[in-house]
């Protein structure tokens, strides 16, 4: 339909232990991502850190993690040709801190990754109703001015 990728979301994935994503859900996004002829990400809400290595074997170009998982322990089990993807807070930052604190939190996790170059920063899942415009331009402003120095 002329999109230039895909996005694949997985809301529960986290509730299953690896051994159940592999043979539950690995094989029909490896089938899925087989079928796409444009690139695509994969987004598991919630703490998918026993999960990493086997988002990676799906076919994506890029996994997305939420806020919950620590996005510092998966950054050597991911490929460097797959871009890792996520995850400040939405709740906790980007709905509820002001903008100051927004910027810091997004240059502390820039910080966390800055040796990682398949990292780009987003939010850890979807904004809540109600996130404060300000805040979602902290975080762009924070990322374009700690990525200009």
């Amino acid at each position: 339909a002329g999109a230039d990728t895909s996005g694949i979301a997985e809301p529960t994935c986290s509730l299953l232990s690896a051994k159940a994503f592999e043979s539950m859900v690995l094989p029909y996004l490896q089938r899925y991502t087989k079928s796409l002829t444009v690139p695509a990400t994969l987004h598991v809400c919630g703490r998918a850190n026993h999960l990493v290595e086997l988002m990676c074997k799906t076919g994506v170009t890029g996994i997305s993690v939420d806020s919950p998982t620590d996005i510092t322990k998966i950054k050597d089990k991911v490929p460097p040709d797959i871009i890792i993807l996520g995850n400040l807070a939405p709740v906790e930052v980007l709905l509820m801190k002001k903008p100051d604190e927004v910027r810091e939190a997004t240059f502390e996790l820039l910080r966390a990754m800055e040796d990682v170059p398949n990292f780009g920063l987003l939010s850890g899942c979807d904004l809540p109703v109600g996130t404060p415009v300000e805040n979602i331009e902290a975080m762009i402003n924070a990322v374009e001015e700690y990525r200009s120095n």
